[in-house]
């Protein structure tokens, strides 16, 4: 409309915050095809490479386990997955392709978490919350914690308090504060 008007194309390139090249070539798409060519075309892309067919069966295949499938691995990962596809349909795919698909198709990358051998038992873990459980009550109270160790020592005017904290439950006792 600006153009028809005679406007400069640096002067609508300027009010549109666009090159002057950019509003020169809007005008020649819009005198072309119509306001539809400015807006860019939808392109499919390359095919899949596995039919729907394949992808269900495929699906079928990873919900019954590497195992299944002669794998030694415990869980799939992209280059098993990427393995056990081109021993059954003869089909090459890149591991970071095959996790977009995989992600396509539903699935997630879960794993568990590793543990150190050296880790502490599901007992002594317990017992850890249990005790840090009680040493954020005490210190949500206004108490200090001055220590924490088997026991948690916390300050609280105008004596001493101690809490200790074991597997057993939590025990508190008063002490005198010393001059």
């Amino acid at each position: 409309m600006a153009r028809k008007r005679g406007e400069p194309l640096q002067k609508i390139g300027k009010s549109l915050c666009r090159p002057h090249t950019t509003i020169c070539n809007w005008i020649l798409l819009c005198a072309a095809g119509g306001l539809d060519r400015l807006h860019d075309a939808k392109r499919p892309g390359p095919a899949r490479r596995l039919a729907e067919g394949q992808l269900a069966e495929l699906k079928e295949d990873l919900m019954a386990g590497p195992q299944e499938h002669g794998f030694e691995s415990g869980m799939w990962t992209g280059k098993v997955v990427v393995r056990h596809v081109l021993n059954r349909y003869g089909v090459q795919y890149v591991p970071r392709t095959m996790q977009e698909l995989l992600h396509e198709m539903g699935f997630r990358h879960i794993k568990p978490r590793p543990r150190h051998p050296k880790a502490a038992s599901d007992e002594a873990r317990e017992a850890f919350k249990k005790a840090s459980r009680l040493a954020t009550y005490y210190h949500n109270r206004g108490y200090r914690i001055l220590a924490g160790d088997e026991a948690a020592h916390i300050l609280g005017p105008p004596q001493y308090w101690a809490v200790t904290c074991s597997a057993s439950g939590a025990r508190e006792t008063r002490r005198q504060r010393r001059p």
